[in-house]
């Protein structure tokens, strides 16, 4: 079967190279991690969301700006068509990488272009969005190509760790940023886009020394199978139905976090009126319970399977929005209540995101063949993205119609944020079936 050949060759690929230089690719990467993770804590998140309400972005528009770019994530399906012919996965990495990460240049001008109503928004939009084109064409070879530097029985521990470090990084450096920008806003004023345009030039810095750090990383040798069209490629992993079932549970699933998910940030700002510190203070709460977590999700996954811990996060982080609900009716008059509530939501999404990510990534590797493996890789990120694109414009056209998302929860009438919360918590929790669908080979 395919699995026992895809362990010989997996063999095969690892006597190639001499276990030192896989090691130290594996090191290496950690490393390279870091820096990526710290162009994303300067360029992403918080800071991506506080700009482009800093040019005006409408509920829409942050909709679109996490919706649009989530559709340039289809560009992933072309990149076994590369691969398979090309026959390696580190030049195209490198080249899509490299153009991913100088696209924040012309980001840092538009304050300076005195561009008329929301052009600034649409063209932060049209940037972010070929910018993360780039980069997910880079995706699927990369991540094939580290499913060679890591042997299938250490995956969980490793990819454990390797998250541990790079999420550290971002624990550090993402609440210094937002500390920065508040400092910076308060000495210039909220009209200055200076202290958004320096987080990120210094992002696009970090940004290519890990590029640099990426191009001494060992490629090992790619195992090539058949040559076949780019559609015959593409049909494989449908005709596989483990793995069509777990394209389904995913795809399903991120739908109904994005839902909501784009505009948790939106609500803590507006809704609550938090500070861009407050803000990634509760990230870092969420990212040191990631970090914790991970030191016993990567050892379990590898000990009772990937299955099982997906299944248990994804209904901790189904559970993680419901926490919301009535928070705008307690906070005006119980603000320790409404602190606490923060507090541990903040922790429950960091130990559920990490469990859930770290099960799903390394479930695929697992589940996927080794020969065409870029096809399977594929057409999973480029559904994943499909559906991560779609939500967040129903999301945001819902709160921009108030009367049309109004619910009853028990003795609450909610709407507009809490709502969405709502129905997104619901839908979380009941993905889990799809999910029961998947096996672990």
């Amino acid at each position: 079967m395919w699995y026992n050949v895809g362990v010989k060759m997996e063999r095969v690929v690892a006597a190639r190279l001499p276990k030192e230089r896989l090691a130290r690719a594996r090191s290496l990467s950690i490393i390279e991690g870091s820096f990526a993770t710290a162009m994303t804590a300067c360029t992403g998140g918080t800071i991506l969301t506080g700009f482009a309400l800093w040019l005006g972005a409408s509920p829409f528009g942050i909709g679109l700006l996490t919706s649009l770019p989530a559709f340039a994530g289809m560009a992933q399906l072309l990149a076994p068509y590369f691969t398979e012919r090309q026959g390696q996965r580190k030049p195209l990495v490198l080249l899509t990488v490299a153009g991913q990460r100088l696209l924040w240049l012309p980001i840092t001008l538009i304050p300076f272009l005195a561009l008329p109503g929301a052009w600034g928004v649409a063209l932060l939009v049209l940037l972010v969005t070929v910018s993360t084109m780039l980069g997910a064409v880079a995706a699927v070879p990369w991540l094939s190509w580290m499913g060679d530097l890591v042997p299938k029985d250490m995956r969980g521990r490793y990819f454990a760790m390797r998250t541990l470090v790079t999420g550290a990084v971002g624990l550090v450096l993402g609440p210094l940023v937002g500390l920065f920008l508040d400092v910076w806003q308060d000495w210039q004023g909220r009209d200055s886009p200076h202290g958004f345009v320096i987080a990120f030039l210094c992002g696009v810095g970090l940004g290519l020394i890990s590029l640099w750090l990426l191009g001494r990383i060992v490629e090992p040798p790619m195992m090539r199978g058949e040559v076949r069209s780019l559609l015959a490629q593409l049909r494989l992993p449908w005709q596989n139905g483990n793995f069509r079932r777990l394209i389904l549970f995913r795809g399903y699933y991120i739908f109904v976090v994005n839902l909501a998910g784009p505009f948790f940030v939106v609500y803590h700002l507006q809704g609550l009126g938090l500070s861009f510190a407050t803000v990634y203070i509760l990230g870092t709460i969420g990212n040191l319970a990631m970090l914790v977590s991970l030191r016993w999700w990567g050892p379990l996954c590898d000990r009772l399977g990937h299955r099982r811990v997906m299944l248990v996060n994804t209904v901790g982080k189904g559970i993680f929005p419901l926490l919301y609900i009535g928070m705008g009716v307690t906070a005006p008059g119980v603000p320790t209540a409404l602190t606490w509530v923060l507090l541990v939501a903040a922790q429950l999404f960091g130990v559920s995101e990490a469990g859930l990510e770290l099960a799903a990534n390394n479930l695929q590797l697992n589940i996927a063949p080794r020969e065409h493996n870029t096809a399977y890789l594929a057409t999973y990120a480029a559904v994943f993205s499909l559906c991560s694109a779609v939500s967040p414009l129903i999301g945001g056209a819902l709160l921009s119609q108030p009367a049309a998302s109004q619910i009853d929860v028990g003795p609450l009438n909610v709407g507009g944020f809490q709502a969405l919360f709502f129905i997104s918590g619901l839908l979380r929790i009941s993905s889990v079936f799809l999910a029961r669908t998947v096996h672990e080979r």
